[in-house]
């Protein structure tokens, strides 16, 4: 027979007591008691953990892409009416080149550039870029571009080494492809949609 501590009063019991003699305590229950402070800290904790969980498979739903609605036949219009109208915009040999400034995708701020043909005004490519000099350092451009690569492969899958500054994800389905151009002359990663 051993002493133990009563979890209730702290008064000395036998461990083979069936209750505490000093405040009646069930000796029955065995190993931690679940105190209202600790139901508050653990509701509390799945809670957050539930919230996180949410939040993250947010940000990695299709729809948080600046691609999403675009596919091929996608009119300048549509362009306008989900993201107005843009920042800059100009023609040259037969296409029209638009840029919307500071556009936030994964948390992210970048520049989304839309071509489309001049005459019918279909979508021919849309890139968002991030620039390096837009980060105060190399190290969280590098990031901004991680996040933003974990994105398209939780997305669209694994995503096939074209060279070793590209990256490509396909969607046979939509016949469209995403790419990944580390572009070292402009210090700055394109991630481009082409229907």
């Amino acid at each position: 027979m051993a002493l133990i501590k009563c979890p209730e009063c702290g008064k000395e019991v036998s461990d083979t007591a069936k209750a505490c003699p000093n405040c009646g305590y069930s000796m029955k229950v065995r190993g931690i008691k679940i105190t209202k402070k600790h139901a508050i800290i653990g509701a509390i904790a799945a809670v957050i953990i539930v919230i996180l969980l949410l939040v993250n498979n947010s940000v990695y739903k299709e729809s948080a892409s600046p691609f999403y609605s675009m596919k091929s036949g996608t009119k300048m219009s549509d362009i306008h009416a989900i993201y107005g109208e843009p920042d800059e915009s100009k023609t040259n040999d037969g296409a029209i080149d638009e840029t919307y400034n500071n556009l936030k995708f994964i948390g992210k701020d970048g520049v989304l550039k839309v071509r489309y043909w001049s005459d019918s005004k279909d979508i021919i490519y849309a890139r968002w870029t991030l620039y390096a000099k837009e980060y105060n350092s190399n190290s969280e451009y590098e990031s901004a571009v991680e996040k933003t690569k974990k994105y398209f492969t939780r997305v669209y899958g694994s995503p096939e080494q074209v060279t070793d500054t590209e990256l490509m994800w396909s969607n046979t389905y939509s016949k469209t492809s995403y790419h990944l151009i580390i572009n070292k002359a402009w210090n700055c990663a394109e991630f481009e949609f082409r229907p």
